[in-house]
């Protein structure tokens, strides 16, 4: 076949311009930095040895004001995480410690780090000031706002990359490699699964503390406010118009989670979210390990709210409209219960701040995020008891209870069950003090 002298000619030059453009992209190219000089600084300069390893040493309310612990409980939390989060050092560079991983990763707000900053030298202040420390409280607008972290506040990872003075993707990896960690080595030591002798100890605490026979735990649904996820946004938004995800948990007596599901959708009813978990089919099943009644004719029960179904083992409050005297003592009884778990959710969110907006990550990082907000309560709470800041709710509230939504069918044995709890509370074995007077008062001030 004959080309055609201009049609070769054109070739030629497309080739010639195609050689000449890519040589032009290779100049135009960056050369990859195999490490920002900020980063090769990071031992220096970076928040953990400027300031957490110095408020460890000088300050333990201070750090105990940043990291929600004492300085003898995050060394007890480190070594049991350690072995997950530990990364070995290469000839190459220095592999972050576990140590500032899990410091990254719970660093708290609102913290006035004053002790600490005075106890820098004049050039650790300068160094500190131009990348990692806040600025002294009460100087500046925002005083103090950059110390806060991401468990705390969800302050931004770009920033927490800045503060502690690493890359933004290592920041994005660590995060909910630490969270994962956390979640796993806690577990089983400070959220196993009950036996039945944990269960009957779990009721007694119930009836000490609520005067509340036979419970097993109180149920509620707490909605996380996330940003909108790329896909399936519409399953995310709920009723209050905003994109969230949904924690279940169950909490005893003493404001520790007994069982933690998340991860379901905004959109959906509490109620459903418990029938699709993992805890309601071993439930219906059976294999919970609940122990049986003795020397009662009240069986074991969970305490929850309108939004749940009535079922033999699942209390529920009578709707406000077949409401007497005997149904408003049972209603006001299981209110003084169930803020067991509204008050856990309180404490929960006074201690990790990052739950008062949304917070930015893919779905399953977020599941594992609140996994471990969740796991880390119970172990404070055994460690350290109550935050002093927690604001927990009056148990003397009396509530006229009107569903949110239609609680379903029920059986006539759950409804009888619901008829025996009713009638108890009104008897002298049962009664509490003060609770008609509660309820009237209630009443004539809806």
């Amino acid at each position: 076949m004959v080309v055609h002298p201009a049609v070769l000619a054109q070739l030629i030059l497309d080739e010639e311009d195609y050689h000449r453009r890519i040589a032009a992209a290779r100049a135009r190219r960056r050369k990859r930095i195999w490490s920002r000089q900020l980063l090769i600084e990071r031992p220096l300069r970076g928040e953990f040895r400027m300031l957490m390893e110095r408020e460890k040493a000088i300050d333990p309310a201070s750090f105990h004001g940043a990291y929600r612990m004492t300085p003898d409980t995050f060394d007890e939390l480190l070594e049991l995480v350690r072995p997950r989060i530990e990364v070995q050092s290469t000839h190459l560079r220095e592999s972050i410690g576990a140590a500032e991983r899990l410091g990254l990763t719970l660093r708290m707000p609102k913290v006035a780090q004053n002790s600490c900053w005075k106890s820098l030298g004049r050039e650790d202040r300068k160094l500190a000031s131009l990348n990692v420390a806040p600025e002294p409280a009460g100087k500046g607008e925002g005083a103090g706002k950059d110390g806060c972290r991401y468990l705390a506040t969800g302050t931004s990872q770009k920033d927490i990359a800045r503060y502690f003075c690493v890359g933004r993707s290592t920041v994005c990896s660590i995060i909910p490699q630490v969270c994962r960690a956390v979640w796993e080595a806690l577990l089983p030591l400070y959220m196993p699964r009950p036996t039945q002798e944990t269960w009957r100890r779990i009721a007694e605490g119930f009836w000490q503390h609520c005067n509340f026979p036979q419970c097993l735990g109180a149920i509620d649904g707490k909605h996380i406010h996330i940003q909108n996820p790329v896909l399936g946004g519409s399953q995310c938004f709920n009723y209050k118009r905003y994109f969230s995800t949904v924690l279940m948990a169950i909490a005893d007596s003493t404001h520790r989670f007994v069982y933690v599901d998340v991860g379901a959708y905004g959109k959906e009813h509490d109620g459903s979210i418990f029938s699709q978990s993992r805890f309601a089919r071993e439930l219906q099943a059976g294999s919970l390990n609940l122990p049986e009644a003795e020397e009662t004719e009240l069986p074991y029960v969970f305490a929850a709210d309108e939004a749940y179904h009535l079922k033999p083992n699942m209390l529920r409050p009578y709707p406000a409209r077949s409401l007497n005297h005997t149904k408003s003592i049972f209603n006001y009884r299981l209110s003084r219960t169930r803020r067991v778990v509204e008050n856990t959710f309180g404490i929960l969110v006074t201690r990790w701040s990052i739950l008062r907006q949304p917070i930015i990550a893919r779905p399953e990082k977020i599941d594992a995020i609140v996994q471990a907000m969740c796991i880390l309560h119970n172990f404070l709470r055994d460690k350290e008891g109550l935050e002093p800041e927690s604001a927990l709710l009056e148990g003397t509230a009396f509530h006229d209870f009107e569903s949110r939504q239609g609680a379903g069918r029920h059986t006539e044995a759950a409804a009888a069950i619901r008829d025996k709890f009713a009638e108890y509370f009104v008897t002298p074995e049962g009664r509490l003090a003060g609770q008609e007077n509660i309820v009237h008062r209630g009443q004539a001030n809806p």
